[in-house]
């Protein structure tokens, strides 16, 4: 049985109501799979890309003898979002650590927005990487 049947020109669809729960009942199913799944993907880019900036700071930080040890404790006071904790952040760093070629496989989205290698390039590339952000919205 098919739920919809086309009745003419004018585009319009017959259906029973049981036809109409049906027809949302997938429709939400089949959505909400697919945002959890972006969900999850945007949340493990995240992760990594959290993992990958701490790395880079306890390797080439210009003030990170100020911090040492205490750097992730720092963090989870200073950084927003709130209510990131001193393991999230370890787990965030270990996360890199163990996957550091995702970055290879990063979604186009970030070719557009370029993440600077490493902190201590911050200064050698940001200029770059403002003029090639900026390219892209114009």
């Amino acid at each position: 049985m098919n739920c919809l049947q086309y009745v003419g020109p004018s585009n319009k669809f017959r259906m029973n109501f049981n036809d109409l729960i049906q027809k949302i009942s997938l429709t939400h199913q089949s959505l909400y799979v697919s945002a959890a799944k972006s969900v999850n993907i945007a949340m493990a880019i995240r992760n990594w890309l959290f993992g990958y900036y701490i790395v880079e700071y306890e390797q080439n930080g210009d003030d990170r003898a100020k911090y040492g040890s205490q750097l992730l404790k720092n963090l989870t006071k200073s950084v927003s979002p709130k209510g990131i904790s001193e393991t999230n952040l370890k787990v965030f760093r270990q996360f890199y650590l163990t996957y550091p070629g995702i970055g290879q496989a990063l979604p186009d989205l970030f070719k557009t927005f370029p993440i600077c290698q490493t902190i201590s390039d911050k200064f050698k590339k940001k200029r770059a990487c403002k003029k090639q952000a900026l390219k892209s919205f114009t």
